[in-house]
């Protein structure tokens, strides 16, 4: 019963996730463009890495940066998982700097064994995020009256995702997952043209969803004592579906006007990634990841965008909690570090945006270990103060909660 009660809990919690995206009151500037600010999709243990995980396998937490990896969990446990942040982040450009504090959850994910040699994992998270606020001001042509134009974006696209993964012999495991993308962004537009002007409202709300695959293997072998493994993921391109609402409004009138189109499909892009792994004995492990996306040969029609190919490099260590199962205190953590750089999709202009950022963490079992506790501080940068241009330098902490339980226990007769 506790289960199914951890799993209503979960999914009444995806509400709040997948609304979250329109209550932040300013996420990313670098969010006005394209399809927003991509997320990285790594789970707790992932963020405190670097958002490593390619080579990594799943054990007493989920990792869904590969869909191979789901295969570790325990064939006695079932794995529910939630994650949520806290961060500060300092935008600075030139003239002047400004201090915004976000918090949300991040994911839900659940997790568990079918038979030997198959397990499933069941998750939802946002994929894209865009929230900005823009204002600016202008003469009108001939005319010494200002005008104010506001410039906005919120909403983002969420993914929902359903995994298996299988293991194919003592080496090599295998998985899909297979992804809902589902999202609005409303882009809004208002004037204030003074007191003799017409002050107007432009909002046009984009809706988007479709299905994707994503492919993961995982190859692992033994060197004496040690682990190696290699592991690899892989990702279609895909179109989403896309539609258009567009009301524009006249203020002191009763105009209003509406319409609904389709318009050119946003494109979730081709990925392949490359990860290697390799575990000391099960005393600590080390890991390094490489993804690439293929956004280049999109068109986000916009004249101040260049787009390119992303690519994320990223490594992690984890220190494992000694097996003495005596030991308390200190002794019970594990410890993680990692550090990652992004050269992501957008060239604004011909400047290109990138970031980097540092990690560390540790995890904590609780409830004598049936339970996991993961804390990470987070701390980064993206972006650049040229050309007029925004740097943003964030503190962030990210906190994951582990939840197991058994499948079977044994009745106890008194």
């Amino acid at each position: 019963m506790q289960i199914y009660l951890k799993v209503l809990f979960i999914f009444l919690i995806s509400i709040h996730i997948v609304k979250s995206g329109d209550s932040q009151v300013l996420y990313s500037p670098y969010s006005l463009f394209g399809v927003g600010k991509i997320e990285n999709n790594g789970f707790g243990v992932n963020r405190a890495m670097g958002g490593t995980g390619i080579a990594k396998k799943s054990g007493n937490y989920l990792n869904n940066i590969n869909p191979a990896s789901y295969h570790g969990i325990d064939s006695l446990k079932f794995l529910s998982e939630v994650g949520l942040f806290y961060n500060t982040m300092t935008y600075t450009s030139k003239d002047e700097s400004l201090v915004r504090n976000d918090g949300s959850i991040q994911y839900l994910a659940i997790g568990f064994r079918i038979s030997r040699k198959w397990a499933m994992s069941i998750g939802l998270m946002p994929y894209s995020k865009i929230d900005y606020i823009i204002n600016s001001t202008a003469h009108l042509n001939g005319e010494s009256s200002i005008f104010e134009i506001t410039y906005s974006g919120s909403g983002g696209i969420n993914k929902f995702y359903i995994g298996n993964s299988f293991r194919l012999s003592n080496h090599l495991v295998v998985g899909v997952n297979v992804s809902s993308f589902f999202g609005n962004v409303t882009l809004l537009e208002t004037s204030a043209l003074g007191d003799d002007g017409l002050d107007y409202s432009f909002e046009n709300i984009k809706y988007m969803n479709g299905l994707n695959f994503d492919f993961g293997m995982q190859y692992s072998f033994k060197l004496k004592e040690d682990r190696f493994t290699v592991g690899a993921i892989y990702a279609y391109r895909k179109e989403l579906n896309t539609a258009s609402d567009i009301n524009i409004s006249y203020q002191d009138t009763d105009l209003t006007l509406e319409d609904s189109e389709d318009v050119d499909p946003f494109e979730v892009p081709q990925k392949i990634g490359i990860g290697f792994a390799y575990n000391q004995k099960g005393k600590w492990e080390i890991a390094f990841d490489y993804e690439k996306r293929n956004w280049s040969i999109m068109d986000f029609a916009n004249p101040f965008l260049n787009n390119r190919n992303s690519e994320r490099f990223s490594m992690g260590i984890e220190i494992f909690p000694k097996m003495n199962a005596k030991s308390k205190g200190f002794g019970n953590l594990s410890y993680r570090f990692g550090a990652n750089y992004n050269k992501s999709y957008l060239l604004i202009g011909s400047i290109p945006i990138n970031s980097f950022a540092l990690t560390a963490g540790f995890g904590i079992p609780v409830k004598k270990n049936l339970s996991i506790l993961n804390l990470s501080l987070e701390h980064g940068q993206n972006g650049t103060i040229q050309k007029g241009l925004i740097k943003e330098k964030y503190w962030q902490i990210n906190l994951s909660v582990s939840l197991q339980d058994s499948w079977f226990r044994k009745k106890k007769y008194y």
